[in-house]
C-alpha cells in the first residue's frame, strides 16, 4: 500500500530523504520536515531536532549516529541527533557537484567527502578539533618507482615505521597530505643526506627522489 503526500512544499524536487533514529526526515522548500506517525503528516523538524536549520538541503547519516549537514550555500556542519549546534567543517563551498553530493564513511577512521575534483578524507579524530589550527601533515604513501609492488600506504600515522628498500629500488615516490580543506596547503620538505636545504613552499603533494645513495635517511 502506498500513499502520496501532497504538501505544497513537496511540489518542487525533494533533495533528500533519510531516516534518523527511526524517524523519516525530508528536505523541502520550507526547510526540514519530519514524519509524525500519530497525525500521519510531515511537521517542521525543529520540533524534534534543535539542529534542523531551514538552510539544510541534504543530510548524510553515519552508522555511529553522527549527522553531516550540507547547507544551501555549500557549507557543511556535523552534529549528533540531539545536539543543539552543529560545528562547521572547513571545506570550500563551491566544489560540490549539484545532485551528486555525497558524504560517506570510508572506514572506521575516515569520512569521504565526494567533491568536484575528487575525494577529500576527513579523519574522524579531527571532528572534535574543527576550528583549531591546521592539523599536522601526514605521509600517505612511499613507493618504489622501479618496483611498484614495494608500496606502503599509511593513514594518519605521525611516526612511520622504518622502511627498507633494495639497491635496485633507489627511485622513490613519496606522497603527503593535510586533512585541511578551506584552502590549498603549501609544503616544504627535506630528505636527509640528499638535499642541502629545505624545499621552497609549494602546493604539490608528492615528490620523486631518484638514485638515492645507500644508507639510512629521514624524510621530513
Amino acid at each position: 500500500m502506498s500513499k502520496t503526500y501532497a504538501d505544497v512544499e513537496f511540489h518542487s524536487p525533494v533533495l533528500n530523504l533519510c531516516r534518523i533514529q527511526n524517524r523519516i526526515v525530508v528536505t523541502s522548500t520550507k526547510g526540514l520536515r519530519v514524519y509524525n506517525a500519530q497525525h500521519d503528516r510531515f511537521v517542521p523538524a525543529q520540533t524534534a531536532y534543535p539542529w534542523a536549520e531551514s538552510s539544510i538541503r541534504k543530510i548524510f547519516p553515519m552508522p555511529d549516529s553522527t549527522l553531516f549537514l550540507l547547507r544551501q550555500d555549500g557549507s557543511v556542519g556535523w552534529t549528533q541527533p540531539h545536539g543543539r549546534v552543529s560545528r562547521d567543517i572547513p571545506v570550500k563551498t563551491n566544489q560540490w557537484v549539484e545532485d551528486f553530493e555525497k558524504i560517506v564513511p570510508l572506514d572506521t577512521g575516515y569520512i569521504a567527502l565526494c567533491r568536484e575534483n575528487g575525494f577529500a578524507l576527513l579523519p574522524r579524530t579531527e571532528l572534535n578539533h574543527l576550528g583549531d589550527s591546521a592539523p599536522l601533515s601526514i605521509i600517505r604513501t612511499v613507493a618504489s618507482i622501479d618496483d611498484p609492488v614495494m608500496s606502503y600506504t599509511f593513514q594518519g600515522i605521525s611516526t612511520l615505521p622504518h622502511l627498507s628498500f633494495a639497491y635496485t629500488q633507489s627511485n622513490l615516490l613519496i606522497s603527503f597530505c593535510t586533512p585541511y580543506y578551506t584552502q590549498p596547503v603549501k609544503y616544504s620538505y627535506w630528505l636527509e643526506n640528499s638535499m642541502k636545504a629545505w624545499s621552497p613552499y609549494m602546493t604539490i603533494q608528492q615528490k620523486e627522489f631518484s638514485n638515492l645513495p645507500p644508507g639510512s635517511t629521514s624524510f621530513i
